[in-house]
This record gives C-alpha cells, sequence and structure tokens, in this order.
C-alpha cells in the first residue's frame, strides 16, 4: 500500500511537471508570437513612413531621383527598421515600393500616384474644331453656326463683335479626300454667313489648314493628364467653378443629356465614345480619339481636337440635331488657370495604397 503511494506520488509530480513544461512552452510561444506582431507592426509603419519621405522627396526635385541597379532610390534606417523605397515610373505615372525591416519581421507597401504639375499648359487652338487625322469618320447634319470659330464669352450665345479671326474647322492636311465627307454648314473665318460645301470651298472657306501636326494632339492629352486638375470619379464631370478632367476609356460611354452642365476637360480614348444630348452643355476641351456623337441642342463653349500621332486611331465624329460648337478664349483662359491650380513646382497624388 505504501509502494503504490509512492508510485502514485511521483507519477502526479511528472504529470504536474509535464503540465507545468507545456504550460511555459504555451507561455514561450505567445510571448514570441507577440514580439513577431510587435516587430510587423514596427516594419509597416516604417514602410508607410519611407514611402511617404520619399513622396516628399520627389516632389522638392525637379528631376527624378537617381536608382540603383535594382530601382532602389533610397534606403535608411527609421526608428529602428532598416527601409529602402524603391521607384518604377511610366509617363506622369510612379509606383513607389516601400519595404521595412525589424528583428527579421517585414512589411511593404505599395503606392501609385500621378506626377501633378504646374507646367501642363494647353496649346493654341487653331479653330473650333482640330482635326489632326487622316482617317477620320465624320459627319456634320445642322443648322448654320454649327461650328463657330469667332469669340465667345463663357455660356453667351453671342460671339464678340470683330472677334472672328478662327476658322470654324482647322485640319493638319489639306486637299486629302477624306475630308471630303466633312459636310455641313459651318460659320467661315471673318464672321461672315455661313457656307456650304467641303474643304476649299466657300469665300472664303470654311475649313482652313492647321499649322499645328498630329502631335498636337497628343501633347494636350499629356499635359492635361500633368495638370493640377482633378480626376474625376469614373465617369462623371466638373462644373465650371470645379473643372475636372474626365477619361472614357475603351468600351465606356459617357452620355450627357437632359438640361446637364459640365466642365474640364474630357478625354475620349480609342474604343470610348462621347454622346451629348438634349440641351446639356459642355465647357472646356474636348479631346477625341474614339466617338463623338451628339443628338438634340447640345451647345458646347471652347474647343474640340481630333486625333493624334497613332495612325491606327479612327476617331468618328457624328453631329446629329442641332449642336453648337463656339470657340471660346475665356473657357479655355479659365481652364489653363484651374489647371495650373496655384501650385508650384509638382505634386504626387496618391492615387492607390496597398500592402
Amino acid at each position: 500500500m505504501g509502494r503504490g503511494l509512492i508510485i502514485f506520488i511521483v507519477g502526479m509530480f511528472i504529470v504536474m511537471g509535464i503540465m507545468m513544461f507545456s504550460s511555459q512552452n504555451r507561455l514561450l510561444s505567445s510571448e514570441e508570437e507577440m514580439a513577431r506582431q510587435v516587430h510587423h507592426i514596427i516594419a509597416t509603419n516604417a514602410a508607410m513612413s519611407g514611402l511617404e519621405f520619399a513622396a516628399q522627396q520627389i516632389t522638392l526635385n525637379e528631376d527624378d531621383p537617381v536608382v540603383d541597379e535594382n530601382n532602389i532610390m533610397w534606403a535608411d534606417v527609421i526608428e529602428g527598421a532598416q527601409v529602402q523605397v524603391g521607384f518604377e515610373k511610366n509617363g506622369n505615372e510612379i509606383r513607389l515600393r516601400s519595404r521595412g525591416t525589424s528583428e527579421g519581421m517585414s512589411a511593404t507597401v505599395t503606392g501609385d500616384f500621378r506626377i501633378q504639375t504646374s507646367g501642363g499648359e494647353l496649346g493654341f487652338l487653331e479653330g473650333a474644331l482640330g482635326v489632326y487625322s487622316d482617317d477620320i469618320g465624320s459627319r456634320f447634319d445642322g443648322r448654320p453656326h454649327l461650328i463657330n470659330g469667332c469669340d465667345h464669352p463663357a455660356g453667351v450665345s453671342s460671339p464678340i463683335p470683330g472677334n472672328c479671326d478662327l476658322p470654324g474647322i482647322a485640319v493638319d492636311i489639306v486637299g486629302n479626300s477624306n475630308y471630303d465627307r466633312i459636310r455641313g454648314q459651318v460659320t467661315r473665318r471673318g464672321g461672315g454667313p455661313p457656307s456650304r460645301g467641303v474643304l476649299g470651298k466657300g469665300s472664303p472657306p470654311s475649313i482652313y489648314p492647321a499649322e499645328n501636326t498630329r502631335s498636337f494632339v497628343d501633347e494636350q492629352i499629356e499635359a492635361a493628364k500633368a495638370s493640377a486638375l482633378p480626376r474625376a470619379s469614373g465617369l462623371e464631370i466638373g462644373s465650371r467653378g470645379n473643372p475636372m478632367l474626365t477619361v472614357v476609356r475603351d468600351g465606356e460611354e459617357l452620355r450627357i443629356a437632359g438640361s446637364e452642365d459640365g466642365a474640364g476637360i474630357i478625354i475620349v480614348e480609342e474604343g470610348g465614345k462621347l454622346n451629348l444630348r438634349g440641351n446639356s452643355t459642355f465647357q472646356g476641351l474636348i479631346i477625341v480619339q474614339g466617338g463623338f456623337h451628339t443628338a438634340g441642342t447640345p451647345t458646347i463653349w471652347g474647343g474640340v481636337i481630333v486625333g493624334g500621332e497613332n495612325l491606327e486611331i479612327q476617331p468618328e465624329i457624328r453631329f446629329s440635331g442641332t449642336p453648337k460648337l463656339k470657340y471660346s478664349s475665356e473657357v479655355m483662359d479659365d481652364l489653363k488657370t484651374a489647371m495650373k491650380g496655384g501650385a508650384a513646382g509638382r505634386r504626387m497624388v496618391l492615387e492607390q495604397i496597398f500592402q
């Protein structure tokens, strides 16, 4: 009996020892996991700080940063954590990838930015409508003064007296038979009565040769995307007090209808479509490399340019109903001011951030 009791007591001590050892292991494992989590948080915070610092450095310098063979632009220690930031650039888009490491734990934070500069400025329009493409499908049907190169105050139907220096339409290749498809009634240079006909007809002709080349369109797109104009969320449009940059991409259609008003810059990329209908109005610049259709009685104050350097682009313009395109230097000047945004140098606008 005594021997059995001793064996029992010894067994109990062994079991208790095992339980205590197991408990200590769990405690140790819990402490290690907590330590890992703490160092992961430190690494993440350091990566975020590195991303912010790198963006500030790019903003303060006119030139892009110097990178090493691994595209690393900057490396340092922040709050005890090692940080390195990678730099990638495509046009006006920049991707910064910041990696923080603390006691073996690492975290990566990636930010996509858009360069916003005060230097994104539009060129001089050569007509209410500028065509810079030799492969355009176009049809203009409507009443007189459909495309008017006379200078109009913003939102005003009548032009400024004596300010009719621009033609309704300017084209980059004079005599191209493809422009025979540009027909209808447009206001002539000098503010005379509208003339009907094709390129070169009328006295003076409604359509004048352009001095700019096709690269002019691409330059305006680049200037718009590099400007301080806020980007529209989806296919929304800006207003006169808050003009926006709206990009209509391949497969998308932007419809401005009814009595809706918009302002800013609309870029219709190849495969995209802009549809103005009803009594809608737009004040600003429309750049077309896709489709541009109208119906009803919409009015545009500002200008429209079509085409680009890419020879595969086949823009299509179809004006139905009684739309009015009125050149307005006031609208264009206001737009240029909005594009500068009052900013000096360049800024990094955060588009998205992810881990």
